[in-house]
């Protein structure tokens, strides 16, 4: 049976280690994404000989297995898998399997899968040009939320740019003097 724990910083150099061997480009095997969304899907690791075994009790595509990734024999760490789920009582099932891993899959297991494909769980990639350009309809999301985020940073902008006027008008040259000017009024009361 493999051993289950939650991923904790400390995981972070084996987990990169097994990452970087498989030569995933998957963002879900970041070790940032397992890290940061451990609770939201509930996301346990197991660390099985020179493989990371990932497990998901989420809703949606985010429930199962992931495939190992790392180095050694996969057909072994498979089993383990299938050995781990019949004595969690569980139902073998995957999420995130690529096209790569779907075939290692059905050489291992043949005819025990029926796949599916979540777009919503997709990742995209984009050229350089299309981003820095934002041009065309399937940008327009993308080029309202850049056009908010600039408006609401020149806001902020002219806030401080405001506030530092009037300090300056004070004889405050720096936020740092009004803070320490601040505490001194504070102790003197």
């Amino acid at each position: 049976m493999l051993e289950w724990s939650i991923p904790e910083a400390e995981d972070e150099d084996w987990i990169n280690s097994c990452i970087a061997v498989s030569g995933t480009m998957a963002s879900d095997a970041s070790f940032a994404n397992i890290y940061l969304l451990r609770n939201k899907y509930s996301t346990k690791i197991s660390r099985y000989k020179d493989f990371i075994i990932r497990k998901y009790s989420g809703k949606g595509a985010r429930c199962g297995y992931t495939f190992p990734l790392g180095k050694g024999d996969v057909a072994k760490a498979l089993a383990e898998i299938e050995k781990d789920a019949k004595e969690c009582g569980e139902r073998l099932q995957f999420a995130f399997v690529t096209e790569e891993q779907k075939e290692v899959l059905e050489n291992a297991m043949p005819a025990r899968f029926c796949y599916s494909s979540d777009a919503g769980d997709s990742d995209y990639i984009y050229l350089r040009s299309e981003l820095a350009s934002l041009s065309g309809k399937a940008f327009h999301k993308k080029k309202n939320h850049f056009s908010k985020f600039v408006i609401n940073t020149m806001r902020l902008v002219h806030v401080i740019f405001m506030m530092h006027r009037k300090l300056r008008m004070r004889g405050i040259t720096s936020i740092c003097r009004m803070r320490m000017h601040h505490s001194w009024l504070s102790t003197r009361l």
